[in-house]
């Protein structure tokens, strides 16, 4: 324990250099003690060796935390003017909030008792060094304060109300980022403590974002103003004027300080999505996407940003895009040719086409849809990257669906080359779950644009559609797909909606035999293939909604209606819809296509007409 009471007393005790630079330089100080621009200093070494020392031993860290509180106990007898007294509680404070994270799982570590016994007391006695470290013990434990006592909690706010309120810049700094930690914990869905607070505090916070001068600490409190528009959602509404002027003068000041510029664009994306829209703001928005998203810009920052602003402009424009939006678009394909080969660039760009699809209607189809094509092109260049293959089929897949009768042909050689993706991966492990979502795709088009398939089909090669049947029948297995889509993290589509699709596009393979007789040979597998999707998604059914409508939530409704009607189109009863197509193959074909059914296994027979009652769907 010598060495836990050396580091707590020796380096984790504020310096007396320190103190003169609180009195000198407030901003330096703050800098400083919360490492944004000397994190290698020994209070830094300090601090770390006393965390891995509580997180390597159980005994260790009750018997550092007891002693902690034996140290607190006997200086709470002594007077705060006493600045040895000041300077060891100091110390304590800032041990207890160091090693916050390794000290939650222990039960013998009572940090409810511990903060109504120490901190409320010594914080409302007003010496600001402890007021500041208090603050710290806030942002180092707001998940054991947030939610888990109403008193504790309280009080915890009213600690960063006082420190907002000061005339101390360090304290003020202090309370914003204390604040921020509660909201980071909060849920604003189950409680209103933060909304009751927020109106006083984005005053004061931003009130200090106009007193500062260093360009970190005025960044570091943007995040916290764009953290709590996050929290808050559509509560924030009251605010946005007050919220517009201070960015707005911010950003007349700040045109040489790109990381500032990135937190004011942050700022006004989350207020766009928090109160859903911005058209009587949209002139203002627009021009600081145009700045944001220069093609030849190298700050990341800026651009991310810029880019997500950009998308929440075009998400919520309800369906009725602006000119000046649909002008701005030609930009993503010069924003990929600038970053070739930016994975996060590229399906930051493919999020916001699909915006555009969904929203700019006719007028996009006609005036963007090449250029769109070349953008897709672009990112299948990127063949290594899974992800960015799953967000081109994605936007494909939105594409087809809303515009089902001129999409297929826009797309054109984007087509051949995820029919040539499909044929190339269709046995590769890692690229299994992007080899289905082509699959779908196809199946789709099928389903929905039957003569352009085939005619696309039949240019491609005379054999291509046998290709592609015995790809899908040979490649698609249900436990492949479902493991390899888990492993990519894929949240944004369900696997089993993608096989449904394949399913009900394998089914309306049976009838087409009946004019390209080479495909009655596939019937018994095509039906082998059905039934063992069909068991497949017994165990998880399809979902009802169609999955990109919940990423996209201000899609004008008639667009919602169409993804809705679409998804559900390719979602029926399998079984059903394979007999369906059955009956017509014998109906339209005569004995020949009855005996081609005969051919079917009994046991596939016997399954299609007494299915098991099926699950219901989510």
């Amino acid at each position: 324990m010598s060495f836990v009471s050396m580091l707590i007393g020796n380096y984790l005790q504020m310096q007396p250099s320190m103190l003169y630079l609180w009195n000198q330089d407030p901003e330096g100080f703050v800098d400083e003690e919360l490492a944004l621009t000397q994190s290698t200093s020994h209070i830094s070494a300090a601090e770390d060796a006393f965390y891995r020392l509580i997180r390597s031993d159980n005994h260790i860290a009750e018997h550092a935390f007891n002693f902690i509180v034996q140290t607190l106990q006997g200086a709470s007898q002594l007077d705060n003017n006493d600045m040895k007294a000041v300077l060891v509680k100091d110390a304590c404070f800032h041990a207890i909030a160091v090693a916050s994270s390794a000290l939650r799982s222990h039960h013998n570590v009572n940090f409810k008792n511990f903060f109504g016994t120490f901190c409320v007391p010594e914080f409302h006695k007003g010496n600001p060094l402890l007021q500041r470290r208090i603050a710290g013990v806030v942002i180092g434990w707001a998940s054991e304060i947030y939610g888990v006592d109403e008193e504790m909690e309280e009080a915890a706010y009213k600690m960063c109300s006082i420190c907002l309120h000061s005339t101390d810049i360090v304290l003020r700094v202090y309370g914003a980022l204390a604040f921020q930690s509660l909201l980071e914990n909060s849920d604003t869905e189950e409680s209103t403590q933060s909304i009751d607070h927020l109106n006083s505090f984005l005053r004061s916070i931003l009130q200090l974002i106009e007193s500062l001068k260093s360009q970190n600490l005025i960044t570091t409190l943007l995040q916290t103003i764009s953290l709590a528009i996050s929290a808050v959602g559509s509560e924030i509404s009251p605010f946005v004027p007050d919220i517009m002027n201070a960015v707005s003068d911010l950003w007349s000041k700040s045109q040489h300080r790109p990381n500032v510029l990135s937190g004011v664009i942050s700022i006004v994306s989350e207020l766009v999505e928090g109160i859903g829209g911005a058209q009587q703001m949209e002139e203002q928005l627009f021009s600081l996407v145009v700045y944001s998203t220069n093609p030849t810009s190298e700050n990341e920052s800026l651009l991310d940003n810029g880019l997500k602003l950009w998308k929440s402009l075009v998400e919520f424009s309800e369906g009725n895009l602006s000119n000046q939006l649909l002008s701005l678009f030609p930009r993503l394909l010069e924003l990929m040719r600038e970053n070739l080969g930016d994975n996060h660039v590229y399906n930051d760009v493919l999020k916001i086409i699909q915006g555009y699809i969904l929203s700019g209607g006719p007028a996009f189809l006609n005036t963007h849809g090449p250029t769109m094509v070349q953008c897709l092109n672009l990112s299948l260049d990127q063949l290594q990257k899974n992800s960015v293959i799953s967000n081109v089929i994605e936007t494909m897949d939105l594409f087809v669906t809303m515009f089902p009768n001129e999409a297929p042909c826009v797309l054109g050689d984007c087509l051949n080359r995820v029919l040539e993706m499909c044929a190339t991966s269709c046995n590769d492990k890692k690229a299994k779950a992007s080899f289905v979502r082509g699959a779908a795709l196809f199946c789709k088009i099928l389903l929905d644009n039957r003569d352009f398939f085939l005619a696309f089909m039949e240019r491609v090669s005379t054999t291509a559609v046998e290709s592609w049947i015995e790809m899908l029948i040979n490649n698609v297995r249900c436990l492949d797909v479902r493991v390899s889509h888990h492993q990519l993290h894929v949240k944004d589509i369900k696997f089993t909606d993608l096989l449904n699709v394949i399913s009900m596009g394998l089914a309306s393979i049976i009838p087409l035999s009946l004019s390209h007789q080479n495909f009655g040979r596939f019937i018994p597998q095509l039906v082998g293939k059905c039934i063992e999707i069909e068991k497949e998604l017994r165990e998880e059914p399809p979902s009802k909604d169609y999955p990109v409508s919940q990423s996209w939530g201000s899609v004008a409704l008639s667009n919602k209606q169409r993804l809705m009607d679409g998804h559900q189109a390719h979602t029926t009863n399998t079984i059903e819809f394979v007999k369906q197509n059955l009956t017509a193959f014998v109906q339209g074909g005569g004995q020949a296509a009855e005996h081609l059914v005969n051919s079917i296994p009994s046991e596939q027979l016997q399954y299609l007409n007494n299915p098991p009652p099926a699950k219901r769907s989510k």
